[in-house]
């Protein structure tokens, strides 16, 4: 008499095997997410298509290897209760500001509250938003869990109003507070 299979172990099975490929794909290279995703997809494996999608979401266009990928979740795994102050101030320790970063900081700081018109002419670059993007972006481990929280990257260091049609930027106190702590800025009195 042939054993008749264990649906149910078997879905528990499928599901351990799902819950443990969700797990994986925060350490895996872009590349492998993407695959991962499409053998998901033919699968039917809805929950673990939507891990992909949100984990390549969050990624942007962030092209990782697998070794950067895990970089990133360990860097971020360290930081994971950490405030922003001390999130920004790990970050670009591990990876100093460059100086035109600096430069772009110091302006925000020298003009809290301006409209970007007026922080992209007191910018000595003419590719001012990308830069404020890339404080964030390329120290993507360190704010990895805090991404997605705000309308874009940059709005992680920066309180963004507006003024009539414009966009207002200012340095946010953690970040400022990090910026000074990390010589970047003059100390900020208390």
């Amino acid at each position: 008499m042939a054993r008749k299979p264990d649906i149910e172990a078997q879905k528990r099975q499928l599901e351990a095997a799902v819950e443990a490929a969700c797990a994986r794909i925060v350490t895996q290279s872009s590349k492998d997410v993407r695959q991962v995703r499409m053998n998901a997809e033919r699968k039917d494996a809805a929950g673990l298509v939507a891990a992909c999608d949100a984990e390549l979401a969050l990624r942007g266009d962030h092209d990782f290897t697998a070794e950067e990928a895990a970089t990133a979740q360990e860097v971020a795994a360290s930081l994971e209760d950490k405030p922003l102050r001390d999130r920004i101030v790990a970050a670009f320790e591990a990876l100093p500001a460059r100086d035109y970063e600096e430069e772009l900081v110091r302006v925000i700081d020298a003009h809290p509250g301006a409209n970007y018109a007026v922080i992209h002419k007191e910018f000595s670059r003419k590719d001012t938003a990308l830069v404020a993007g890339h404080l964030i972006y390329d120290r993507f481990g360190y704010f990895r869990s805090l991404i997605g929280t705000e309308a874009d990257q940059s709005s992680l260091l920066l309180i963004k109003g507006a003024k009539g049609k414009q966009v207002t930027w200012q340095l946010r106190p953690e970040a400022q507070a990090a910026f000074a702590s990390l010589g970047v800025l003059a100390a900020v009195s208390a």
